[in-house]
């Protein structure tokens, strides 16, 4: 299992340091980032510095489908967990480091283009400040 500096350090090789990049397709087997990664799940992911600036998060209304977005901090424990809409607010005072990994988990049928490209729409209103 990756350790956190590693979930960390990824997430970062992927251009997700101060914004959140998507995952647009469900994670293949050979691909998983963390251990037991969900096939029926589109993730989207960003490492943000609170040393640079508080972070406001506006979750879009995901109406029936399932969305979530966890924050972990740089020791790798989860400090939060969100499973409604709306603005959310992040500091290094409420989160507890400098360094914090949130995860988005959006739900979508990997065998349904058209429920994809939902939930690709749906990622893509997750509005990060």
């Amino acid at each position: 299992m990756p350790s956190s500096i590693a979930i960390f350090f990824n997430a970062v090789k992927i251009d997700a340091f101060g914004k959140l990049c998507h995952h647009k397709k469900p994670t293949t087997i050979e691909k998983q980032n963390v251990v037991r990664m969900n096939r029926d799940t589109l993730y989207s992911n960003g490492v943000f510095d609170f040393d640079a600036a508080p972070l406001t998060i506006n979750m879009p209304d995901p109406g029936q489908r399932f969305m979530s977005l966890q924050v972990i901090f740089q020791d790798h424990y989860t400090v939060d967990v969100v499973y409604a809409p709306g603005l959310q607010a992040y500091t290094r005072e409420k989160v507890g480091t400098r360094y914090a990994y949130h995860i988005f988990r959006t739900l979508a049928d990997p065998q349904n283009l058209d429920d994809l490209k939902a939930a690709n729409t749906l990622q893509d209103a997750i509005k990060v400040e």
